[in-house]
């Protein structure tokens, strides 16, 4: 017998709700059906939802993430923790930093403690290793000056082993839906922004639980928020977050944005996050950080495809605009 599963969403005012009841154990039996709500990559590319496979995803044998901003990519930093930090100058005096963290708890995420990421930088960088200072200057401008360009990305500290499996790192989904949800990472970083959130009116949307997929993509512009009308397309973002944990393989993790409806998509981040590990990426829309109801707001897209046999969970937060601030 074939056995179809099908993915809807609740969208409220600034909320999304996966509505599924079922563990990644309770799909194993299943024989799956090659339809366009299942496959990815038999679907329209601005089609956003969940998957239970990524068609088409193979890892490489050997995984190459000494790039994954491309030539953005400014260097990684191996934490005596066991946390890595890839630090990319994105222009336009922005610096994007990607997070990943040891599934295990053995590494305490830092991204949302330091006021720049110059200041993460030295924080998270080994005592015994040193930054060239032209890196330095390039993270807290947010680029490389012409003339010093690197040979290649600088590597500092000693990568840890990953996570081993029979640590059970992806049973505890209710701890993952806390660690990183409202409370604990999407309020620190609406705050960001402003000192007191609650003196706002805030246009957001954001997932509340966590689902196992083989496959995900979110986009701003897809999900309506409170005093916005009409039909999609909505508003892009002025900033964006996401977090996506690796179970049973690796997990092929991108993010990409748009001025406006006109442009293209251009990929800021591609990073293949290892078995046992959660990834954390921000985007913002200006360098300002402003999410004004006057400021610039991209269109900005999370996608998430785990190899053959792997599966991830994730936890995405759009903000759009706050209005009334004190």
């Amino acid at each position: 017998m074939t056995t179809q599963i099908k993915v809807s969403l609740l969208l409220t005012a600034g909320i999304a709700l996966v509505g599924c009841d079922k563990s990644f154990e309770d799909y194993g039996d299943l024989e799956y059906v090659e339809d366009d709500s299942m496959q990815l990559a038999d679907r329209d590319d601005d089609e956003d939802g969940e998957w239970l496979e990524a068609s088409g995803v193979v890892a490489p044998e050997t995984i190459d993430n000494h790039a994954p901003c491309g030539e953005q990519t400014l260097l990684t930093v191996h934490a005596t923790s066991g946390a890595t930090y890839v630090f990319c100058g994105l222009g336009d005096g922005m610096t994007g930093v990607l997070e990943e963290l040891p599934a295990d708890g053995r590494a305490d995420s830092l991204i949302d403690l330091y006021a720049t990421p110059t200041e993460l930088l030295h924080a998270v960088t080994p005592e015994d290793e040193k930054v060239p200072s032209e890196i330095v200057t390039a993270v807290e401008r947010g680029e490389l000056d012409p003339g010093v360009a690197p040979a290649e990305v600088l590597e500092v500290g000693i990568s840890q082993p990953p996570v081993p499996v029979a640590t059970g790192y992806c049973s505890d989904v209710p701890g993952f839906n806390s660690k990183y949800g409202w409370l604990n990472s999407f309020l620190p970083f609406i705050e960001e922004f402003v000192a007191d959130q609650s003196a706002c009116e805030n246009h957001i949307w954001y997932t509340t639980q966590s689902y196992p997929w083989g496959a995900h993509q979110r986009t701003a512009s897809s999900y309506q928020v409170y005093a916005e009308y009409g039909s999609a397309p909505w508003s892009g973002a002025c900033a964006a977050k996401e977090h996506v944990l690796s179970c049973d393989g690796v997990t092929l993790f991108e993010a990409l944005k748009k001025e406006d409806s006109d442009s293209s998509w251009s990929t800021s981040l591609s990073y293949w996050v290892s078995e046992g590990s959660v990834a954390t990426w921000k985007m913002y829309a200006n360098s300002a950080k402003s999410c004004a109801g006057t400021a610039d707001r991209d269109n900005m897209r999370f996608t998430g495809n785990s190899e053959p046999g792997a599966y991830h969970y994730y936890k995405t937060i759009f903000v759009k605009w706050m209005d009334g601030c004190q």
